[in-house]
């Protein structure tokens, strides 16, 4: 999963992202300006999927963004 995020002033100090409540791990590539999660940390079930990112500016701004996308797993 790859999601943009970018802040043309004051830079990307800080980004949390969260699916069906559970802490993942993402990692920025601050060329492409590029939040990348590959799925291998945990496995969810199939089905719907609620992923929560929260990303904050070096001043202070938070922005959060919600979604459900749905994933199926070869069980």
């Amino acid at each position: 999963m790859k999601i943009k995020i970018e802040d043309n002033l004051s830079g990307i100090k800080s980004y949390n992202g969260e699916i069906n409540g559970k802490w993942v791990l993402f990692e920025y590539e601050p060329k492409n300006k590029n939040l990348t999660y590959n799925f291998s940390d945990i496995k969810f079930k199939s089905g719907k999927q609620d992923l929560k990112l929260k990303v904050t500016d070096n001043v202070g701004n938070e922005s959060v963004f919600q979604t459900s996308f749905y994933r199926k797993y070869d069980e």
